[in-house]
């Protein structure tokens, strides 16, 4: 979660916790300036978070040769 919202497009909130859950639901509704930059930086990383993007990755780093650790 840190690094998907880490880069403003949302707010981190302590699992389970509801008076940080409404506190960042309040600061939402309370400045729309910061709720449309939400937005605008989620938007902008919609293309990189599609199922064909994120099953290439995956595909991609399968696919990498195995190295041996390296000797101590």
């Amino acid at each position: 979660a840190r690094e998907l919202l880490g880069g403003g497009a949302g707010i981190l909130v302590p699992h389970k916790d509801p008076d940080a859950i409404s506190g960042a639901v309040r600061a939402l509704l309370g400045n729309p300036a910061l709720s449309d930059a939400m937005v605008r930086s989620a938007a902008a990383m919609r293309p990189a978070l599609t199922w064909a993007v994120v099953a290439e990755g995956s595909r991609a780093l399968c696919h990498q040769p195995l190295r041996p650790p390296e000797a101590a």
